[in-house]
């Protein structure tokens, strides 16, 4: 079988979004609804309210009180946290498969794609444009998802494709990926994206993260609210592996976000406390990546 079609074929077996995933992105996609619903969605889902709950009591911060509603474990870790258990569930766990390809440990593209979330999210915040907070946020989370497939068919080669790079014989690491095998992780991640039947904006995230300008006009501030989240992410040491910095920042994000490259520092400044502050309910609250294993 071709290369081309093996990868299409990953594709199709990966297991398509279940009916609460979907009514999850619903949510969030409706700006006239509140976050807060995600809770009573979670809860119509047996399944998933046990996973959630199992991870929250795993490494409880109130082992005299064990946490026995979905409600009670939104307090206790917050709504976007519940959000990235809920996706990742909702995708299988593709998040936290080790990534062999990228030389990227189990758990690090969810932490990467985490980190990135929260990035968009303050840009968005803090950008005098008019960016969805919310929308920026689960782009972040799901913008990296391609690489959860692609990992595989660049197992054998990713020595080789370091090495071009180092020697600078190919631009970046997804110029590396369609020259070895005549895609990218963009690609393939806005192909899954259409599969489970995302709305707009994230396939045309995912499909762009890396070159915004490409992308539809309407989608460019979007776009590059996530673009400029995913290079902080990787700025501050949180990439998904050996392909960190190895892609360029395009300078759109001043004109389209308002955001001036003096002001990076202090967005950096924040993201990294909200990560901290993020990881350490997660580590204490809902365990380490380890724990999210089924």
């Amino acid at each position: 079988m071709p290369l081309k079609d093996e990868i299409i074929s990953r594709i199709r077996s990966v297991k398509p979004l279940s009916h609460t995933a979907q009514q999850i992105m619903e949510i969030l996609c409706d700006r006239g609804q509140s976050v807060e619903k995600l809770a009573r969605i979670i809860e119509t889902d047996a399944a998933l309210t046990a996973r959630v709950l199992t991870i929250v009591n795993a490494h409880t911060l109130f082992p005299a009180a064990p946490i026995t509603t979905i409600a009670g474990a939104m307090t206790a870790i917050g709504d976007r946290v519940m959000l990235g258990i809920a996706l990742d569930y909702c995708t299988d766990g593709l998040m936290l498969k080790p990534l062999d390809g990228y030389q990227a440990e189990q758990g690090k593209l969810w932490e990467h794609n985490l980190l990135t979330a929260i990035a968009a999210k303050v840009i968005a915040i803090m950008s005098p444009m008019e960016v969805n907070a919310d929308e920026a946020f689960t782009g972040g989370i799901l913008h990296d998802i391609g690489k959860s497939v692609l990992s595989e068919f660049l197992t054998d080669s990713v020595d080789e494709v370091i090495m071009e790079i180092d020697r600078g014989l190919v631009l970046d690491y997804l110029t590396a990926e369609e020259e070895k095998l005549g895609t990218n992780h963009c690609i393939i991640g806005a192909a899954m994206a259409k599969m489970w039947k995302l709305p707009s904006p994230f396939p045309e995230i995912i499909r762009h993260h890396h070159h915004p300008q490409a992308a539809d006009e309407k989608y460019h501030r979007i776009i590059y609210t996530v673009h400029l989240g995913d290079i902080i992410a990787m700025m501050r040491g949180i990439g998904t592996g050996c392909d960190s910095m190895c892609y360029q920042l395009e300078n759109g994000y001043k004109e389209l976000l308002g955001i001036r490259k003096n002001q990076l520092p202090a967005i950096m400044l924040r993201v990294d406390e909200e990560f901290q502050r993020t990881m350490a309910l997660v580590n204490k609250g809902a365990g380490n990546a380890e724990n999210f294993n089924r």
